[in-house]
């Protein structure tokens, strides 16, 4: 919250000054992801990946998701990674259900 804090102010019509409006404006409009890392297949241990479902080095981001929610992704945050990537155009997607 700080941090749109400091990029609120900077963007404030008055240069410097807080707009609380623009600020609560932005936090209202704004949805975190918990981005961390996805192993991809060690070659010594393809067997225990289903063929295709394995994240591949350096192929985009991977969205991971299980049934179980092991992971934070649901069907709001995975479909705004999806629509982001998609409209970007030029970030690859790779799809990692465990």
């Amino acid at each position: 919250a700080d941090a749109v804090k400091r990029i609120s102010t900077a963007l404030s019509p008055v240069e410097g000054s807080f707009n609380p409006d623009l600020y609560g404006a932005a936090l209202r409009k704004s949805f975190l992801l918990s981005v961390d890392m996805a192993h991809a297949v060690h070659p010594n241990f393809a067997s225990k990946h289903e063929k295709g479902h394995g994240p591949k080095m350096n192929a985009g981001v991977v969205v991971k998701t299980n049934q179980n929610q092991r992971y934070a992704t649901n069907g709001i945050t995975g479909f705004l990674t999806r629509e982001i990537t998609r409209k970007a155009g030029t970030v690859p997607l790779q799809e990692f259900v465990v």
